[in-house]
């Protein structure tokens, strides 16, 4: 891989849902992808600590914002894997799009499924 943008076929090797096992105020979806021989992470998480969306009703009512985004995304991905449940995400294959050699982002590959 090289510098600038950079897009690789693979699949999603491991996906979990839930409370981040190192960061317990982070929750959301992580995902494992295999490119190449090439394992590489990516995550939508939300911090669920209500300070750091400011303090008050307008802090909370901002990480509930940010937490309905994030399941919005996850719905969104579920859908175009036209699966039922995040593990059967395990397997589908994706296009993972890297930047400067780091995880950018990816999309599910819905012409092969």
């Amino acid at each position: 891989m090289g510098i600038g943008i950079e897009k690789m076929l693979g699949k999603i090797v491991r996906v979990e849902f839930g409370q981040v096992s190192d960061y317990p105020f982070l929750f959301g979806i992580q995902y494992e992808f295999l490119t190449n021989g090439w394992s590489v992470c990516g995550s939508d998480v939300v911090n669920t600590n209500i300070e750091a969306h400011g303090k008050g009703p307008d802090g909370q009512a901002l990480m509930q914002c940010r937490l309905g985004e994030m399941l919005y995304r996850l719905i969104f991905t579920m859908n175009e894997a036209r699966v039922s449940s995040v593990e059967k995400l395990v397997g589908i294959p994706v296009e993972v799009t890297y930047e400067n050699n780091q995880f950018k982002s990816f999309r599910i590959l819905k012409e092969v499924i």
